[in-house]
């Protein structure tokens, strides 16, 4: 019930224009430096594209800015924030928050940004339209422009963009929008690069154009799911074949795939075999309350 509460009071805490700290006694008692929840106002003000942003815990005034974007498309940058590398995380199946040592903002100011509209607590007043990679770079560019209009005491500041999974498509085509609009409209900051990670950077191989799910069928085989035999067979058979799968390809990737749940039965099986009773009862305690 605790992540229950934590998410309503996180709801409460957004804001338009510049938005104060954001004061919840369960994240305060875990990270006790201010942070912020609010909102990138575009459009005419018709959409709003809601942020998180850590200021550096080392020096706010001299380190760079750095943008975050989760994949997807569709997954919220808050992923970014709560369970990889903001400043606190979610952790204990969802009971606890803990102080993340390894935080990006030790030596960054990092804003994650929740893109495109209509993802996360982002939205817009009219209907959202069909995002495609051009109007999402088109829709980041001006979101970060914004964000450096809401807090201009870091403009000039280095810049980088990052990003992972679909942000291998937002996070380099964002930076050559802010790039090559930076000539007719000047930039307010100093873009240095970006980094991406895990990054997907061709649509083709993201399965948004192609049936063949290439990188599951890749984690299945580096994790001993499926032989390296197994893995060529199924390569060999469905790659490069675009929507339409023939007859032979989808054959053997539904005698791979066949193979998962048991071998994910067999491991939780062989798991809790090896749990005490204790752990056992603590388990079952957390899931009533």
């Amino acid at each position: 019930m605790k992540i229950v509460f934590i998410s309503i009071l996180l709801v409460l805490a957004l804001a338009s224009g510049r938005p104060k700290p954001v004061n919840i006694s369960s994240i305060n008692q875990v990270y006790g430096q201010h942070w912020f929840s609010g909102y990138l106002d575009l459009d005419d003000n018709t959409t709003h594209m809601h942020y998180f942003f850590f200021p550096s815990q080392n020096n706010q005034k001299t380190d760079p800015v750095l943008f975050w974007f989760n994949g997807g498309p569709g997954c919220s940058s808050l992923l970014g924030a709560l369970y990889e590398h903001g400043p606190f995380l979610i952790n204990d199946a969802f009971a606890s928050l803990i102080n993340n040592q390894f935080a990006w903002n030790k030596k960054a100011n990092v804003v994650y940004i929740e893109s495109p509209a209509n993802v996360g607590f982002s939205y817009m007043d009219t209907n959202a339209p069909t995002w495609n990679d051009d109007m999402v770079a088109k829709l980041n560019a001006r979101a970060i422009r914004e964000f450096f209009e809401t807090w201009p005491e870091f403009q000039g500041r280095d810049t980088y963009l990052s990003g992972e999974s679909y942000a291998g498509i937002y996070v380099p085509t964002a930076f050559y929008e802010l790039h090559s609009s930076g000539e007719k409209t000047p930039l307010k900051f100093n873009l240095k690069g970006f980094a991406v990670g895990n990054g997907c950077t061709d649509p083709l191989e993201c399965e948004f154009q192609n049936d063949y799910p290439v990188y599951l069928m890749q984690l299945y085989r580096d994790i001993g799911y499926i032989t390296q035999t197994q893995y060529e067979t199924v390569e060999k058979k469905c790659a490069n074949q675009g929507s339409n799968l023939p007859v032979e390809c989808t054959i053997v990737l539904d005698e791979v795939i066949s193979i998962i749940p048991r071998l994910i039965t067999l491991l939780m099986d062989s798991t809790s075999m090896m749990l005490t009773d204790h752990a056992m009862k603590t388990i079952k305690s957390k899931a009533e309350k």
